[in-house]
């Protein structure tokens, strides 16, 4: 106990202490940032309907006004404005749009825009949906190497998609603006800028409020865990991250997920309510299962697999364990040989990869490897293909409702 004790004041310590040679290596901080008013770190999101709304946000280096152009072509004809007056952090959320409709749009302010771009928003029906999941792309404590995740992410970039899902993990330091102009910096732009960026609450983002306040997701009131349905497919956000603590040390702080928890009380009712002819997604960083030999199983997220259990969950998502699995069907922590929930990590994209358990017979494939994961829905047919970044498929999966 002792021991774990002293790793947690070493962990917090390090948070503050390690921020200053990160600083450091960049020289001068104000020569890293450009003095202008010219919109970088464009992404999108959405905070409500995506076949009605989408939520476009950026940074300047210069106070400056947020506003966005859109419309059906370079012309626009719509103007929308974001409601915090002149600022470096831009958000405007775009309402009242047309279901799989397809919108020209540029962002910031007479003192600088930024270039045209293109989003389409979600169908009301149960259409092709297609979207990319990837995670874990941090780099060490000790530098701000991005290489990886931008090899990663211009592959998945260059995809057909509607939205991704980040399990977690972009950075090392959650709290140190740096590492996340160097990680937005080291991305495809395309990854952002083409569809929505849902994220997911890791634990090296240590729950800071920079991961809160740039990322636009439903999650209003920063609780880390929200839903959304994109077509015939419903995706629920959850948070293993429920304290600073958990994110240090989850053995000791575990996460509060169990039965009497606010989290699992709001997604009994979330899933309760979802149809079941939806595919049924949940995303997460920390496994409940998994073979990798770094973490392996998180025994304090496992209560709520009940949940995925009782309502049909088809996939879960997850990050931790650098590299890929996909188990077997599960049911209540086994295999059933039959129907259950698929647990996935896809976990590849840029950090530093831990070794994995082949010879775990709950799972049907696992590959310590940098990859990302594409999941394409046609009706009642949905088909997982994990890529490695030169785009050959090295797993796939095709299941129907």
């Amino acid at each position: 106990m002792d021991k774990c004790w002293r790793r947690i004041l070493y962990l917090l310590s390090a948070l503050l202490l390690l921020s200053f040679p990160i600083i450091s290596a960049y020289g001068d901080v104000e020569g890293f940032f450009a003095n202008d008013n010219i919109p970088y770190n464009i992404h999108l999101g959405f905070r409500s309907d995506p076949s009605t709304s989408i939520t476009i946000a950026w940074k300047t280096s210069a106070p400056a006004g947020s506003f966005v152009q859109y419309g059906m072509d370079q012309y626009y004809g719509m103007t929308a404005r974001g409601d915090k007056g002149s600022s470096l952090f831009h958000e405007v959320n775009l309402i009242d749009l047309e279901p799989n409709t397809t919108y020209h749009y540029r962002c910031g302010s007479e003192d600088g825009w930024s270039q045209d771009h293109t989003f389409k928003t979600a169908p009301l029906d149960d259409g092709n949906v297609s979207f990319i999941v990837v995670g874990d792309s941090r780099n060490e404590a000790t530098d701000c190497n991005f290489d990886g995740w931008k090899v990663v992410s211009e592959a998945a970039a260059s995809e057909d998609f509607d939205f991704s899902l980040f399990s977690g993990d972009f950075v090392y330091f959650g709290f140190i603006p740096l590492e996340w102009k160097l990680w937005f910096d080291s991305a495809a732009p395309e990854l952002f800028l083409k569809a929505p960026f849902m994220v997911v609450l890791g634990n090296h983002e240590f729950r800071s409020p920079i991961y809160f306040t740039q990322f636009a997701t439903p999650d209003f009131k920063n609780k880390g865990w929200y839903s959304f349905d994109y077509g015939n497919v419903h995706v629920a956000v959850l948070n293993t991250e429920t304290s600073l603590l958990t994110s240090i040390e989850p053995l000791i702080f575990p996460a509060d997920m169990g039965p009497s928890s606010e989290q699992y009380k709001w997604l009994e009712d979330d899933l309760s309510n979802v149809p079941d002819d939806m595919w049924k997604i949940v995303v997460l960083h920390r496994p409940p299962y998994s073979c990798g030999k770094a973490h392996g199983d998180n025994i304090d997220v496992q209560p709520i697999t009940t949940l995925f259990d009782e309502y049909g969950v088809d996939l879960v998502f997850a990050g931790h364990d650098h590299g890929y699995q996909r188990s077997k069907p599960i049911v209540n922590g086994e295999i059933t040989g039959g129907g259950g929930t698929i647990y996935m990590i896809s976990g590849g994209a840029g950090a530093p990869l831990y070794p994995v358990d082949k010879k775990d017979e709950r799972f049907s494939y696992a590959e310590s490897c940098y990859h990302y994961t594409l999941v394409e829905v046609d009706g009642n047919v949905l088909t997982l293909k994990a890529k490695y970044p030169d785009g050959e498929v090295f797993d796939s999966l095709i299941l129907t409702k």
